[in-house]
Formats: structure tokens, sequence, C-alpha cells
């Protein structure tokens, strides 16, 4: 191995090993929170690419903490499944529903906000 691919190497298991710490979870778990992602983002709506690319590492992100908390929880109600299991379930379950939540709320919003800006009278002129 040339020096150079060392230090790629070395850098790459360094910041891998960082976002896993940071975020509280395996690297399984991360993996089956970006395979969920990556089913559901085909039902995310069309945005430019940096908002793409945001919404996905936050929607794998989310996932993965989600299989943390809800992961023994999920366990203590299915006792045949081990809560690392579950925890793994979870971050797929969470990452394919993700998109479509986050589109519904996208498009609810705006008539949420109006509606209630109509109620404390902001919206009269």
């Amino acid at each position: 191995m040339t020096d150079h691919s060392a230090v790629v190497q070395g850098l790459a298991a360094g910041v891998g090993g960082a976002v896993l710490t940071l975020l509280g979870v395996d690297a399984q778990t991360l993996t089956a929170a970006l395979i969920g992602c990556v089913f559901g983002v085909s039902f995310a709506p069309a945005v430019n690419r940096w908002r793409a690319v945001l919404l996905f590492f936050a929607a794998v992100s989310a996932s993965a903490i989600a299989a943390s908390v809800l992961g023994p929880p999920v366990s203590a109600l299915l006792p045949s499944i081990t809560p690392a299991i579950a925890g793994k379930g979870v971050a797929l379950a969470v990452g394919v529903l993700l998109h479509p939540i986050i589109q519904a709320a996208s498009l609810a919003a705006p008539a949420l906000i109006r509606s209630a800006a109509e109620r404390l009278g902001g919206g009269k002129a």
C-alpha cells in the first residue's frame, strides 16, 4: 500500500468511527438505516441536489437514532426477537417511511400555518 492510500484509508476509518460514535449506533444499524433510506428515497419529492443530499443524510441519521431508541421496546413487545435485530428492523422501517412522512408534512405545513395565522387574526387584511 502506498503512503497516499494509507492516509486515505486511515482518514476514512477515523471519520467513520467518529460518525458511529456521534450517532451512538453500531455499523450494522447504520447500514440498515442507509438501506431503508435508499428504498424510501423513491417516495421523496423532487428537490434540488443539495437539499436532497442533506435530506438523505438527515433521514439516515434519524433512522439510526430511532433504531437505538425504539429497538429495545420493540424487542420487549416481541420476546423472540433480540434487541439488536429489532433495532435493525426499526432502522430499516423508519428509513423507508421517513421520506413519505416528510413529504406529507411539507405539503400540509403551508395550509396549517395559514390556518393558524387566520385563527390568531394575522390573516385578516
